[in-house]
């Protein structure tokens, strides 16, 4: 599942990505068995580490697994842990931060949906 937007954060803390939401449901994907956040990004400088995580915006919770990071000035593929959605359908979008004054840089994502089916 290709997940919308792009964009760049330079905060320290937990940022929205503009135009990143997308709508998550678990009941869409009978047979489920496992899910992944796979985003390709960089940190501007290599400075320290970038970070990126989807968020629920329906609970107000990260979703739990789904942090990657990297050090790369480059831009690289990054999978996360396994990634737990709260039941029913719920707004996600892409949040960002960085650990340093340097700019992380989420290029895309996707999900990557296991199903027993």
């Amino acid at each position: 599942l290709t997940i919308p937007g792009e964009g760049s954060v330079s905060a320290m803390s937990w940022t929205d990505v503009t135009a990143t939401n997308f709508y998550f449901d678990t009941k869409d994907y009978p047979g489920l068995v496992g899910v992944s956040f796979e985003a390709n990004m960089r940190l501007a400088n290599g400075n320290g580490y970038g970070y990126v995580r989807l968020f629920d915006v329906t609970n107000g919770i990260a979703v739990t697994g789904s942090e990657n990071n990297t050090n790369s000035q480059s831009s690289v593929w990054t999978k996360s842990q396994e990634v737990y959605f709260w039941a029913g359908k719920n707004l996600i979008r892409v949040q960002a931060k960085s650990l340093t004054a340097d700019t992380t840089v989420y290029s895309q994502g996707r999900l990557r949906i296991v199903t027993e089916n």
